[in-house]
Formats: C-alpha cells, sequence, structure tokens
C-alpha cells in the first residue's frame, strides 16, 4: 500500500513539474496585459519614449528584432518576450536609448527612454485639494515643477508637502500667493511667486504673463 502511494506521489510531482516547464518564461516573470503598450514606428530618428518609474511598458516592435543594446541599464529592466516584444520597467530616474537591429543587421528602432516619476495621482489629489485648474504638476525625470496659484501660505505648505512626497527635496515651486492685484492703478498686474533654492525661500513679485 506504502509503494502504491509512494508511486503515485511521484507521478503527480513528476506532472506538475513538466506543467511548469511548459509554460513560456516570459508568462511567469510578467503580466503584460496589465501594462502600457507603445508601438514603435519604422523610422530612421529616434523615437522618444516615455517610461515611469517603477512601472511596466511593453514595446511592440514592426518587425522581428535579432539584437538589442540599452545603453545604461541601471535606469531599465528589459525583457525580451519574443522577436516583436519587449518589456521594460523603469529602476530609476533618467534617460538612456535602447537600439534595436533587425534580422537584416539593419536597425530597426532607436528608442530614448525619459524615466520619470508618475504624477497623475499628485495632479488627482491637487485639483481635489485646491480646486481644478488652480495648480499644475509637471514631472522632468525626478523633479517636479509646480506652477499656479494658491490663496495663503498655509495652502502653499499643503501643496508642498503633497509635492514632496512624490520627489523629496527636487520640487520647483513656481506658485503665486494670492490673486494676481495692480499695481497702483497701472493697470499692470503683479503676482507674488515664492523661489525656493535649497534651503533659502524668497518672494519675488513679477508681471502677470499675458
Amino acid at each position: 500500500m506504502r509503494m502504491e502511494m509512494s508511486s503515485f506521489l511521484r507521478a503527480t510531482i513528476l506532472g506538475v513539474i513538466t506543467i511548469v516547464a511548459l509554460v513560456p518564461s516570459s508568462v511567469l516573470a510578467v503580466d503584460k496585459d496589465s501594462s502600457d503598450v507603445y508601438i514603435a514606428k519604422t523610422q530612421a530618428g529616434p523615437q522618444v519614449v516615455r517610461l515611469f518609474l517603477n512601472r511596466s511598458l511593453v514595446i511592440k516592435l514592426p518587425a522581428g528584432m535579432k539584437r538589442m543594446s540599452i545603453a545604461n541599464p541601471d535606469l531599465a529592466d528589459t525583457l525580451i518576450l519574443n522577436s516583436r516584444e519587449l518589456y521594460l520597467t523603469g529602476k530609476k530616474c533618467g534617460a538612456t536609448n535602447l537600439v534595436i537591429w533587425g534580422g537584416d543587421k539593419n536597425i530597426l528602432a532607436v528608442l530614448d527612454l525619459d524615466i520619470s516619476i508618475d504624477i497623475t495621482r499628485l495632479q488627482e489629489r491637487l485639483n481635489q485639494l485646491i480646486g481644478v485648474g488652480q495648480v499644475e504638476a509637471l514631472a522632468d525625470q525626478d523633479t517636479i515643477t509646480l506652477s499656479g496659484s494658491v490663496e495663503d501660505q498655509q495652502a502653499m505648505a499643503k501643496v508642498l508637502t503633497l509635492a514632496e512626497a512624490y520627489s523629496p527635496k527636487k520640487v520647483n515651486n513656481f506658485l503665486a500667493i494670492g490673486r494676481a492685484h495692480r499695481d497702483n492703478g497701472s493697470g499692470d498686474a503683479l503676482i507674488n511667486v515664492e523661489v525656493i533654492r535649497g534651503v533659502a525661500v524668497e518672494t519675488v513679485t513679477t508681471r502677470e504673463g499675458k
């Protein structure tokens, strides 16, 4: 009885191992259906591809590749799903390029990768806190730039706290405090802009752009 049970267990284990071995490695490693997709074009010049930090992106190629080279592998992980699909994951903020060759040994595509933080959620929270269209956040790799206006210093502090949660110590603050005012009846609107340089903070009064 024990020998029969032992044979049954061995057969079951071998069956499971066989099934796992037959599953493609790309399926085990990633879920490409949940990733964003970029369709590479057939063109001579480089293509700028935006890749978010700690997010994934599937690159679909116009033809099968034979060789691939990434200039700085510390910034992005690359995984070949098949001859016409690449899976990229942003590891660090920065810029690098990815060169892909086709079967004829000619360059199939040159992708300039720009890895930056994803501030979609930050903008949503700013819209809820301050109001839609009042404050705009832009990301350049690991730096966030804020523009627009807030009512007072307290609102300014809340906005900066939110932004620094996404990019600590790398926030450019170009927010105006309060509404624009007139310069002694001259008709020229002036705004106050708080500028942060390192740990120093100063307020600059400038004319409103038209």
